[in-house]
């Protein structure tokens, strides 16, 4: 890990603020989402962790973060995380149909087609 640095309430405000842009951008409105900003155990910059049966998921931000940390990305790939949860509980599953996966799998090219139509 690079030269570690305190990230600022400040900080924390963007990485929400982009999270919930993100968020609405991928179309992620059914959601429950909780951002908090806390020390994590290791190097992660940031996690994601989700509950899909009942929607509701909590983003964190680590509050020590290298000197250089781009907190937009940080938040845009945890909501990314988000939009696969559901393919990767499916993954996790050790009964996965090939239908179920290949309905999560085009929800996610339908939200990519629909960003990008959009532009």
């Amino acid at each position: 890990m690079k030269k570690p640095q305190l990230i600022t309430n400040k900080e924390f405000g963007e990485f929400e603020v982009h999270g919930k842009k993100y968020l609405n951008m991928f179309g992620l409105k059914s959601w429950d989402v909780v951002f908090k900003f806390v020390k994590l155990e290791d190097d992660t910059l940031a996690q994601c962790s989700w509950d899909a049966g009942n929607r509701c998921a909590t983003l964190v931000l680590n509050t020590i973060c290298p000197l250089d940390t781009d907190i937009e990305k940080c938040a845009l790939h945890e909501v990314l995380e988000l939009l696969m949860s559901p393919l990767e509980d499916l993954a996790m599953s050790r009964n996965v149909l090939y239908a179920d996966y290949d309905k999560e799998k085009h929800s996610v090219l339908r939200t990519f087609e629909n960003i990008i139509g959009e532009r």
